[in-house]
């Protein structure tokens, strides 16, 4: 059996080294897949009550990411139980961000690429939203849930937000 590997020349090149610049080291063997002994498992979890004024930003979930570790983000999920709610309509919209308060507009903010603007839940507790390859936030990131709602989201409970964020905290020299 020929253990060599073949030379990659042109596009194949190039996609390969894309693909290695993006995969961590040290995680296993499973890609994306944290060794138990310099990782571990987060998972938070969040509940607030319909809110209030419409037309807000309203954190439902934040998580901060220690400092000299990454926090690799498999799965979320955002969803919504109650009334009034149909999903597409835009009357809910689900953000996820990175370094952004609620109240003050800051340059360093950055929403999650796919998560700006969502008008639908994502995932449920039974079967969160899964992220491929996981989103990366570096040692000192705020990873927040937010959402807006219109009117028509009645007030209160047991008109829920739920938030959940799941993934590995690794140490952040394990990570190109």
């Amino acid at each position: 059996m020929n253990s060599a590997r073949a030379i990659l020349t042109g596009p194949a090149a190039v996609r390969e080294m894309q693909t290695r610049k993006k995969q961590p080291r040290g995680l296993g063997p499973r890609e994306w897949f944290p060794e138990v002994g310099t990782s571990s498992r987060v998972l938070v979890h969040a509940t607030i009550a319909a809110p209030a004024v419409p037309n807000q930003v309203n954190l439902v979930l934040s998580y901060q990411v220690k400092q000299g570790h990454v926090f690799l983000l498999e799965s979320v999920v955002l969803n919504y139980v109650g009334a009034g709610f149909t999903a597409g309509s835009g009357d809910i919209l689900w953000i996820l961000d990175r370094n952004a308060p609620v109240t003050v507009a800051s340059p360093m903010a950055m929403r999650v690429k796919g998560f700006e603007s969502l008008d639908f839940p994502a995932g449920s507790f039974q079967s969160p939203w899964c992220l491929q390859p996981p989103e990366v936030f570096q040692p000192g990131d705020v990873v927040a849930s937010k959402v807006i709602t219109t009117a028509a989201i009645p007030v209160g409970a047991p008109n829920v937000f739920m938030s959940v964020f799941k993934g590995w905290l690794v140490p952040a020299f394990d990570i190109e």
